[in-house]
């Protein structure tokens, strides 16, 4: 599995997104997309949106929760107002329904990769900085260190273990 291993790579994904919306102009601003897709005719459409609203509100991350709002959010709008993407995605969707029907190991694998929000990977991440805080705090570890439960989340510290693999 491939992980993003730099905040660069990130700030480049949202400033990709930023750039395409402001050549857009005021029709792609992040509230008019909300706006537009919370209250489109497609109920398809408008259900994707609401469920990636949800998710976003669900992350203790700030940050995720503006990537997903808008950078997620803004892919889905493209898809809605674009009729040679928004094939596209109601393809992928129909295969995606029918092999969660028709094939009981494709379901499954969703059932086993899918964990609740306070399991999601960036909220286990946040508590662990809380640990590592209060760990600093009681003079249980150095100022500079990280709690062993925090270690677990840094991208360096699982690249190290990735390529011992």
């Amino acid at each position: 599995m491939d992980i993003m291993l730099s905040e660069k790579q990130k700030k480049i994904i949202r400033f990709g997104a930023w750039l395409l919306k402001k050549k857009l102009g005021e029709c792609a601003t992040t509230e008019a997309i909300k706006d537009d897709m919370l209250n489109c005719p497609n109920p398809l459409f408008q259900v994707i949106a609401e469920l990636m609203y949800d998710a976003a509100s669900k992350s203790m991350s700030g940050w995720q929760q503006k990537i997903i709002g808008e950078v997620g959010t803004f892919a889905l709008w493209v898809m809605y107002k674009d009729t040679a993407y928004r094939d596209v995605l109601c393809w992928i969707l129909k295969e995606l329904k029918d092999r969660i029907e028709n094939d009981p190991e494709f379901s499954k694998q969703i059932d086993e990769m899918s964990v609740d929000p306070e399991d999601w990977y960036v909220n286990l991440w946040i508590k662990s900085r809380r640990k590592t805080k209060e760990a600093r705090q009681k003079g249980e570890i150095p100022e500079y260190d990280k709690s062993l439960e925090e270690s677990i989340f840094t991208p360096s510290e699982q690249k190290k273990r990735l390529s011992k693999l």
